[in-house]
């Protein structure tokens, strides 16, 4: 059976959406801790600005990055997808494997990512990972490197990213979230915002893809734009529980 086409980019509410209505929405979703989420990227933030490799930081510190260290220092680093499923991960993180410190080298750490930089970061993942797809702890990682271009893409919050965005949930593949959900999401209003100036909601805008999966679009809010109804809610706000299941 042929895969259903992702809808036209008009038909989604979710791009469309302002600046100042992503925000509220982001702040609006309360039971997924928007503050300690902060602290996660800002955590990350921190530890790439003073080490550029991952190789070459701490155990600890690849752990938190990779979602496999769950409540530490007071702060969940499994937010945004926890990957303490992915045995073969701890294996590669453990090791401090060098190729997915190759593969993190690939994504810039400012300035547009372009395809070239997401595919050399694919080939040099797929040396650590084992066969198929991993598609979860890959931008797991790329969420964590650059938040404002990457999302984790689980099981969680498959069901919803792929509403928001009208395309296929199954077979998603390296190539698929690239081409249907990173290149179709910087055509939306609030990615193209300009910079805020300090607070959350600077955090927020230096998150704003990775965050994505806190909104929450009503039904009058998705008939404001392009009349498209029968949008719901989507994303992680839909589900009671944060783990993922890694593949």
């Amino acid at each position: 059976m042929a895969e259903k086409p992702a809808s036209p980019l008009y038909q989604s509410a979710f791009l469309k959406l302002g600046w100042p209505e992503f925000v509220n929405s982001v702040k609006r979703e309360k039971h997924h801790a928007l503050g300690m989420r902060i602290d996660v990227l800002r955590g990350v933030r921190r530890y790439f600005r003073s080490n550029k490799h991952l190789v070459d930081l701490g155990n600890d510190e690849r752990r938190r990055i990779a979602g496999l260290a769950g409540k530490d220092q007071g702060v969940d680093w499994g937010y945004f997808g926890s990957m303490k499923g992915a045995g073969w991960l701890w294996t590669a993180i453990d090791a401090n494997h060098p190729d997915l410190s190759t593969a993190l080298d690939a994504i810039p750490f400012d300035g547009l990512v372009v395809q070239g930089d997401y595919q050399a970061f694919i080939e040099a993942f797929k040396r650590v990972a084992p066969g198929g797809a991993r598609v979860a702890v890959a931008t797991r990682l790329l969420s964590m490197k650059r938040p404002d271009m990457f999302t984790c893409l689980d099981n969680k919050n498959r069901a919803g990213l792929c509403k928001a965005f009208g395309i296929a949930q199954s077979n998603r593949s390296y190539a698929r979230y690239w081409s249907e959900i990173i290149e179709r999401v910087r055509d939306a209003v609030w990615w193209n915002a300009s910079r805020p100036s300090g607070g959350e909601e600077e955090e927020i805008w230096l998150g704003r893809i990775a965050s994505v999966v806190l909104v929450r679009i009503s039904r009058t809010t998705a008939s404001n734009h392009s009349g498209f109804a029968s949008a719901l809610p989507f994303g992680l706000a839909e589900t009671s529980s944060l783990r993922a299941q890694p593949r």
